[in-house]
């Protein structure tokens, strides 16, 4: 028996030997985008399935749901004596929800506390970057705060499997968040869950939206068009571009829409399944459900850094290398004097007076203040500065070392410190930076930041 795709691609392949066919090219057009949509489609729900290779047990449990009211009565599946609907959210282990065992848990217990979500990731997990990218997306558009864990007692885990599933809200201890083969946008998709989020398709008012047509939906996965979510204040809006959205042929049978959309006068829905970006509703969502975190402050923390008077900075040769001296302290080091008076030089005209630094004793990142202010000196002659717009930055992981990038541009290097990056991060936008400048490049003896 042919699967829905084999049967499109039989099509098109019929399609392109049939000159009639080639000659009306709209038409033929048409019948292609048909097939990438489905494509795009089976491929997303395999992406965001918990195990799609493994058997699954229908089960019928009351369950009170992360947020719920209430318990319910629902068709779930069973996997690895887990408990999952929506093909990639984990309720738990069956045993939790069998007899004396169930548990009802108030909604707010199921969110982060300070908005805090503490991580960590699998030793070489091969969707590393992947990951980090949607931890940065989450990150810069909404108030939570996804941190590598220290000793934090609740966290989630991102680990490797066949599917891609998380949690809904915090379970309590360690969650796993399942990462196989499944793109940077269905994996923002599931830290959303992680955070609280609900997929958008089965709110209770969904119906005034979508029209979910049961005949075409594969045999055993009726349940993951239910609705769970009540209305309610924390929820909002319908929003047929939300990154938590069914895509239109979600678990179909036959190639044809298991969602349609009914699209109320003044609605777009051209977006309907995207796993690009979060969406506006989204962030409001999750920006409903927590205040804004720690890492939203300008309190980075304890900064480290040494005071120095620049109206008393001298140059002093020393073997092969000359030093900036304040006092009896070697601020800065250079190759040659020229290098060394350029340092004193910009040292005075910017008045910086402390020299700051991230991870002593070999440093990733340094910034120098005036008192406890970026400096805004006019431009001096001669310096060698690279701009940036620090609402772009991003933490990346480029061939397994942790950088921050403006684009395509690498600003910063960070070798394997997550934390110091973040840190990093952090005081750029503290003190509003917009510049990174270097004296000596490429292997700059002094480097500083500008407003």
């Amino acid at each position: 028996m042919k699967t829905p795709l084999a049967g499109l691609w039989s099509l098109a392949q019929t399609l392109l030997t049939q000159k009639p066919m080639l000659k009306n090219l709209p038409v033929f057009s048409a019948y292609l985008a048909m097939l990438v949509l489905v494509c795009n489609s089976l491929q997303l729900t395999a992406q965001e399935t918990y195990a799609p290779n493994l058997q699954a047990i229908q089960r019928q449990l009351s369950i009170k749901l992360p947020f719920a009211r209430v318990a319910q009565n629902l068709n779930v599946e069973v996997i690895n004596n887990l408990v999952i609907v929506e093909g990639d959210i984990i309720l738990g282990p069956l045993v939790s929800f069998e007899g004396d065992n169930a548990v009802a848990i108030d909604g707010a217990q199921y969110r982060w506390p300070g908005s805090v979500i503490p991580y960590t990731i699998a030793p070489g997990h091969p969707q590393m970057a992947a990951i980090q990218w949607a931890i940065n997306h989450v990150n810069s558009n909404t108030n939570i705060c996804l941190v590598p864990r220290t000793n934090q007692g609740d966290f989630v885990r991102f680990v490797s499997g066949s599917g891609c599933a998380s949690y809904v809200g915090r379970q309590g201890g360690m969650q796993d968040i399942v990462i196989g083969n499944c793109s940077q946008g269905s994996i923002a998709h599931e830290i959303c869950h992680a955070a609280g989020l609900w997929h958008e398709h089965s709110r209770a008012d969904r119906d005034n939206f979508i029209t979910v047509n049961w005949a075409n939906i594969t045999a055993g996965k009726e349940h993951n068009f239910n609705k769970h979510v009540a209305d309610g204040t924390d929820i909002g809006t319908y929003d047929y571009g939300s990154i938590m959205h069914y895509g239109t042929h979600g678990f179909s049978k036959n190639g044809q829409p298991t969602i349609s959309i009914r699209k109320p006068p003044g609605t777009n829905a051209t977006t309907i399944g995207q796993r690009n970006a979060m969406s506006p509703k989204d962030k409001a969502a999750i920006n409903n459900l927590y205040a804004p975190g720690p890492c939203k402050s300008t309190d980075c923390g304890t900064e480290d850094c040494l005071t120095f008077n620049p109206g008393g900075l001298m140059v002093k040769q020393n073997g092969n290398i000359w030093q900036v001296i304040s006092g009896n302290s070697a601020m800065f080091a250079a190759p040659n004097k020229t290098e060394a008076d350029r340092i004193v030089q910009l040292l005075k005209h910017l008045g910086f007076t402390r020299n700051c630094y991230v991870g002593r004793p070999a440093p990733s990142f340094q910034y120098s203040l005036v008192n406890a202010a970026a400096s805004n000196a006019p431009m001096l002659a001669g310096e060698d500065c690279i701009s940036f717009n620090p609402a772009n930055l991003k933490i990346q992981t480029i061939s397994g070392r942790i950088k921050i990038t403006d684009g395509n541009s690498l600003l910063f290097d960070f070798g394997t410190s997550m934390a110091e990056a973040q840190l990093a991060l952090c005081l750029i936008k503290k003190y509003k930076f917009t510049k990174t400048c270097y004296v000596g490049r490429p292997d700059p003896s002094f480097q500083y930041m500008r407003k």
